[in-house]
């Protein structure tokens, strides 16, 4: 957005909001192949919707490999090796692994303080942590690692392990309390 006064001749400048960055992006091909043995196809094939039930598995299949390669991949590799890889790193570069690769400053890696200097190596949340929530960190990130006009964005959602849901809401659920505070530990 911008503003032009025109009345004098001076022209408008828009902005080309198509431009693409100087980010390099290839489309490499991944490869899912699947089999079903013949027992268990002649075990499903009794069921009506038997076509079904095997796109489903498939399909479910594909997007659980996409995610996993996408939240741990960090290189493609000519042949891929699951036994050696079983998140899926070597099949193709991942979501957090290009931040890493492309936009190092917006990846949390370690603590430093206001001049820079690293305080830790490794991000420790919870008492005596450099952060004293998950929330905490949340925040700081939301801060100080995206731009602006993305940080009051309605939309914006952290995706976190398991485990570290676990080690905030562990301690609020596993304790004996009124039923308000079940219902409010529940949301």
């Amino acid at each position: 957005a911008s503003t032009t006064d025109t009345a004098g001749g001076t022209e408008r400048q828009p902005k080309d909001f198509s431009k693409l960055a100087s980010n390099k992006y290839e489309c490499d091909q991944i490869n899912f192949d699947f089999y079903i043995r013949y027992k268990t196809l002649d075990l499903w094939a009794r069921y009506q919707d038997f076509q079904l039930r095997v796109r489903n598995a498939i399909i479910k299949r594909q997007s659980l490999d996409f995610i996993m390669a996408g939240f741990n991949g960090v290189k493609r590799a000519e042949t891929s090796d699951r036994s050696s890889n079983p998140m899926l790193q070597d099949v193709a570069v991942g979501w957090l692994q290009k931040y890493r690769n492309e936009a190092p400053a917006r990846v949390m890696s370690k603590v430093t303080d206001e001049e820079g200097r690293t305080t830790s190596e490794v991000i420790r949340v919870g008492k005596g942590g450099d952060y004293a929530s998950l929330d905490a960190l949340v925040m700081d990130a939301t801060n100080n690692l995206i731009e602006p006009w993305y940080q009051e964005d309605p939309d914006l959602v952290v995706i976190v392990g398991r485990q570290l849901l676990a080690d905030k809401y562990f301690p609020i659920v596993n304790r004996e309390q009124d039923n308000s505070e079940m219902l409010a530990a529940d949301v």
